[in-house]
């Protein structure tokens, strides 16, 4: 988390326990600041401060963990009134609100290292009230103390912490004596805040009672109007740390003058926050050579009047840190830093400078050239700053580390932390009154238009150590179209909460950031190659915009694809309801991806590459499932620890989904919040760990491979059925086929109501082999000789019909049909085809009479014919050629007779 400067050394308001540690300035402070605690909470403030200072002995080391342990009440106080914890081996006595007055204070024993008497009713503490050689640590807050015996704290040799805060131990002379401290030689924390009474005259420091505190290091106390430290505090070497805040305690102090701090040599931090300031005198911190740290803030009446005199003072100083936030009231017109007021701020060795919730709008041109070198850290937030040339001057901050511009421009509730509202511009006048310079003019002003010009022409020179840039919540509203910059060194860059609302050109120059946060723009278009120079980027938040319109489109995966080091993704909450596979393609370096909050119904994009993944998040989309490819890249990232947060998505329990409920069941300790998430299960929302798998597998148990592998049996049955019986009963099929088609083709078929409507006495069938012996033998014997008509195909086919159309209609025709049947014969298709025809006519058309005639060409055919063909042989339904000139003319003449009858 970024933390302003104003929250560097944090203030506890509760009546806690505050620790701070600066590393930077090597301060350990330990606070128990405005408010009475309860003892439970005291006692673990004790211990966590036990744990990280060593708070007993007085170092700052780092402690191993703390144990406690609670014992019987006799063991720390006569009479037992008191808890007794046991922290760490050292015995603390917690005697907190048990009613104790002045003089019934308990007898504590030796070995008491701690002793907590807060919000009881001692009003006065008497001499010799405690005599604990050892104790180290006494806390008496909310007592309603008014006084206190100069022999209250003797024999406390020891002690290390003293808190009497919360009572009316005013320091008007007599309430704290002189030498009320006299044996608190070793006491290093001093609380004394909380204790003016309202309506008081204006008192002094308590010097001559702090002046025995030879090892103080740390005081929080009231402040007092126009007072100062006094001489007793002098001998005060070791006091580093001042705290009279009103954040502590009460202060109204009016003015800081030449003398206030001028017995505090030895300081190095001042909070005076929330005093009431109006003016600081010059030379009032000059004196202070280890000064470090000052804190001005909240003292709104005090302005930027003051910062000449701080910057003068600061020369002879060893200031590392200056707040001046919010020294402006709320409301008013716009403030301007000139050169006038920090001229001398140069020979410092500053490093932080807040000028927080101040309605700055500019710094003179100059400004930035006068701060030192050591300058590592700006902050402007809260304030309506406006780009002007001074942006191109600060280039000259060569050790600026972290520039913060966040909150600009932003709303305000109208009243100044607990006061009324109130803006007295005649006031304000007067206090500018001849120093016009410190309010923003029309001129100043008009510096925007001319740096916007002048920005369009050149790259932005940044300062050579700047690496945080933070410009969130600053009102921006632009559209980026180039951005360039000159070689710099800058890492961070924060621009979120703005109105950064297109994303077009691309950004120049910043090669070496890691960490981008856009979100909350309201952007909606980003170009493809908007992020593409940004290669080293290893954190991107662009969370809460409009970009689910963008990256729906992205198919390749260009908009993503350079930043091959990026480990940190948040694009939650940009109305994305589908993503591309490759949408992620560049992302190789990957660990954490953020898709929470969008309107997503499906996985489809690709994280295989993703070898680093440790965490995703798609928490509250519109997710039923995870498709398989989804869950196999996850069972990848597996090693890795990888976590999955889906809660927030209308799962649905179903066949469908069921590979990813078991996948679920197996990993679950994968799943971020698996015990919140819900599905719809049989019409209603069940928790998804309490849906019984079991039952949904019988639910889905699939029949389909069965009923699919029955149909093509069946289907093959009846195929097989409808099969054989076609190759069966082919020939009938394709006789009626030829005979349905000779009468709707327009074949005149013969009517035949006796023998002589036959157009032919025979068809003659033949191979092509016995064509002489039809041609010379036949037509001469039964033709010429014998009167007959036979049908020759050769001769008397019509051409241009149908080969199966002319046999099945000649075969029609004719009163006989006769077959010369040979090897070659039967080998032939269209012989077979003849025959298997006068079968067909003979069963179909002729009543059943035997029209086929064979003649057996060679002597051993019988043998050869298809067994549907033997019944001619068995009516001797045939007859043999002789091949000899005698046997020839019984032959023929049996032929002629066989065709007559």
């Amino acid at each position: 988390m970024r933390q302003s400067a104003s929250s560097a050394f944090p203030l506890c308001h509760c009546g806690c326990v505050d620790l701070v540690h600066a590393k930077t300035f090597g301060i350990v402070r330990l606070t128990v600041a405005m408010l009475p605690v309860t003892s439970a909470v005291l006692v673990t403030m004790l211990l966590f401060a036990e744990t990280v200072v060593g708070i007993v002995d007085g170092t700052s080391r780092l402690m191993p963990e703390p144990t406690e342990r609670w014992i019987d009440s006799g063991s720390c106080s006569t009479p037992p009134v008191c808890d007794c914890i046991v922290i760490r081996g050292r015995l603390t006595a917690n005697c907190s609100s048990r009613n104790i007055n002045s003089t019934t204070i308990p007898s504590f024993r030796r070995n008491v290292h701690t002793i907590i008497l807060n919000s009881n009713k001692i009003t006065e503490m008497p001499n010799n009230s405690f005599f604990q050689s050892q104790l180290s640590s006494l806390h008496i807050q909310q007592n309603n103390m008014s006084e206190i015996q100069s022999g209250a704290f003797l024999g406390l040799k020891s002690l290390k912490v003293l808190d009497l805060a919360h009572n009316q131990l005013t320091t008007k002379p007599g309430i704290l004596k002189k030498d009320v401290f006299q044996d608190l030689k070793q006491l290093q924390i001093l609380h004394i805040h909380n204790n003016s009474i309202r309506g008081q005259p204006p008192v002094d420091y308590p010097d001559s009672a702090c002046a025995n505190l030879v090892s103080l290091t740390n005081i929080t106390i009231d402040g007092q109007v126009n007072a100062s430290f006094g001489k007793g505090f002098s001998s005060l070497d070791y006091l580093k740390h001042l705290d009279f805040s009103g954040s502590s305690g009460k202060c109204k102090i009016h003015n800081l003058k030449s003398t206030t701090f001028q017995h505090l040599s030895h300081l190095e931090t001042i909070d005076a926050t929330f005093c009431n300031i109006v003016n600081t005198e010059r030379n009032t911190f000059s004196s202070l050579k280890n000064l470090t740290h000052l804190k001005l803030s909240n003292n709104v009446d005090l302005g930027f009047k003051i910062l000449r005199n701080i910057s003068l003072d600061s020369v002879t100083t060893s200031i590392k840190v200056i707040e001046l936030n919010k020294v402006y009231r709320t409301f008013g017109l716009g403030t301007i830093v000139n050169t006038f007021d920090i001229e001398a701020i140069s020979n410092t060795s500053l490093e932080v400078l807040s000028l927080e919730s101040n309605r700055l709008q500019m710094l003179q041109y100059g400004v930035a050239s006068l701060m030192p070198e050591t300058l590592r850290k700006v902050s402007f937030a809260d304030n309506k700053m406006l780009f002007g040339w001074f942006v191109f001057e600060i280039e000259r901050l060569t050790g600026l580390q972290e520039f913060n511009l966040s909150n600009q421009v932003a709303s305000h509730v109208p009243s100044d932390l607990n006061t009324p509202f109130t803006y007295d511009g005649a006031k304000e006048c007067r206090e500018h009154q001849g120093r016009p310079d410190r309010m923003a003019t029309y001129n100043d002003l008009n510096q925007v238009t001319r740096f916007q010009r002048d920005l369009a022409f050149r790259c932005i020179k940044m300062p050579p150590s700047l690496e945080i840039v933070d410009l969130t919540s600053s009102y921006l509203k632009y559209s980026i179209m180039d951005l360039c910059f000159e070689t710099n060194n800058i890492r961070k860059v924060f621009l979120a909460n703005n109105i950064i609302n297109k994303w077009i050109g691309g950004i120049k120059g910043l090669t070496k950031i890691e960490h981008l946060d856009m979100s909350k723009n309201f952007c909606s278009e980003v170009s493809y190659t908007f992020f593409d120079n940004l290669t080293n980027l290893k954190t991107l938040l662009i969370a809460q915009n409009f970009l689910g319109f963008s990256l729906r489109t992205d198919d390749n995966g260009r908009i993503f694809k350079n930043l091959r080091r990026l480990q940190k993704l948040d694009i939650s909450d940009n109305r994305i309801d589908r993503l591309p596979k490759f949408i992620f393609r560049g992302l190789e370096s990957l660990e954490m991806i953020n898709l929470g909050n969008n309107s997503l119904t499906e996985c489809n994009f690709n994280i295989g590459h993703m070898s680093k993944l440790k965490h995703i998040d798609m928490s509250f989309n519109q997710l039923s499932t995870i498709p398989n490819h989804f869950l196999i890249h996850l069972d990848q990232q597996l090693s890795k620890n990888i976590t999955v947060n889906m809660k927030g998505n209308p799962l649905v329990c179903s066949c469908a989904s069921l590979k990813f409920l078991e996948w679920f069941k197996e990993r679950k300790t994968i799943f971020m919040f698996s015990k919140d998430y819900y599905c719809t299960y049989d019409g209603r929302e069940q928790k998804l760990e309490e849906i019984n798998l079991t039952e949904l597998k019988k639910t889905c148990v699939s029949y389909t491979g069965v009923i699919i592998a029955a149909i093509v049996i069946i289907l093959l049955a009846i195929s097989s059925i409808i099969g054989g019986l076609v190759y069966r009963f082919r020939w009938k099929l394709r006789y009626f086929y030829y005979m349905a088609k000779s009468k709707y083709m327009g074949y005149t078929q013969v009517q035949r109501e006796n023998e002589d409507d036959f157009v032919y006495d025979a068809f003659v069938s033949y191979s092509d082999l016995q064509r002489t012996f039809v041609i010379k033998d036949m037509i001469d014997h039964l033709e010429k000789d014998g009167g007959l008509s036979l049908c020759i195909h050769h001769r008397d086919f019509l051409p241009g019909n149908e080969i199966g159309a002319n046999i099945t209609d000649a075969i029609h025709k004719s009163r006989r049909i006769v077959a010369v049947v040979s090897r070659d014969f039967l080998e032939s298709y269209w012989c077979m085809f003849e025959l298997n025809m006068a079968r067909m006519e003979s069963i179909y058309s002729r009543d059943g009479r035997n029209n086929l005639f064979l003649i057996m060409y060679e002597n051993d055919i019988p043998t050869h014919l298809p067994l549907e063909f033997y019944d001619l042989i068995e009516s001797n339904s045939y007859i043999e050629y002789p091949d000899d000139p005698q046997g020839n003319i019984v032959f023929w003449d049996n032929v002629h007779k066989a065709m007559l009858s």
